[in-house]
Parts: C-alpha cells; structure tokens; sequence
C-alpha cells in the first residue's frame, strides 16, 4: 500500500510518500517541492508538483516515449471572484 501526502508550506510543498509492504515493513520518503519566488501557485512550482505525484506512481520521463505527462496552462480560465 502507498499513501502520499501533499503538505502546502510557507515556500513550497513537502511529500511525504510512505510504502508498506506485504509483510508490514514500512518505508518513508520525504520530497520538498521548493517555489521559485513568494508566490506558492506560481505555474513552475505546480508543474513541478505534478511531475513528483507523477513519479511517485512510476510514471517516470522517457525520453522517447508517447505518453509522458504534459501539464499546460494554455486553456482560458475563468474569473474568481
């Protein structure tokens, strides 16, 4: 069993990814996803979360592979109120 925690901090987020095997043996990685300036939201920092969620799960970059993960922010948004 996997269990992964994203925890939302001052400049950054910190992932917490615990394995537990089938015989109870636990082991803990910890990952700090460090913002590029102030702004926690900034797009780099989101995609660079998205990528380490993504390696986590072994979907690792493959340099000549078709189905690699693609995170755009092309598409038009909408206004928050």
């Amino acid at each position: 069993m996997r269990k992964l925690t994203i925890t939302s901090c001052e400049n950054g987020f910190i992932l917490k990814d615990e394995y537990i095997d089938s015989k109870g043996d636990k082991d803990t990685c910890n990952s700090v996803i460090q913002a590029n300036d102030e702004f926690v939201d900034d797009v780099d920092t989101l995609t660079k979360l998205l990528h380490a969620v993504n390696d986590v799960f072994g979907m690792s970059y493959d340099k000549f592979g078709k189905d690699n993960l693609k995170v755009s922010y092309d598409l038009k948004g909408h206004k928050l109120e």
